[in-house]
């Protein structure tokens, strides 16, 4: 299954958000963790959450848009 990222062209802007982790185990790891980081792909488009999955001692971050997960490298 080949991997989406989202572009560097595509990312408009970068904030944090306060959120609390949900979706993480005690410890530490998880499928879909929540983080304080939140992307927007437009201008006039929604705020995104990033969330994370941990397995290990690394964490791929990634958003949903339309249901498919797009990797984002915290750029």
């Amino acid at each position: 299954m080949p991997l989406n990222y989202v572009e560097e062209s595509f990312l408009i802007e970068h904030k944090t958000s306060p959120c609390r982790p949900y979706g993480q185990s005690p410890m530490g790891y998880g499928r879909k963790i929540a983080t304080g980081h939140m992307i927007r792909l437009d201008n006039r488009g929604p705020w995104r959450r990033v969330y994370a999955t941990c397995f290990s001692n690394c964490a791929s971050h990634w958003v949903l848009v339309n249901g498919k997960q797009y990797h984002w490298n915290g750029n």
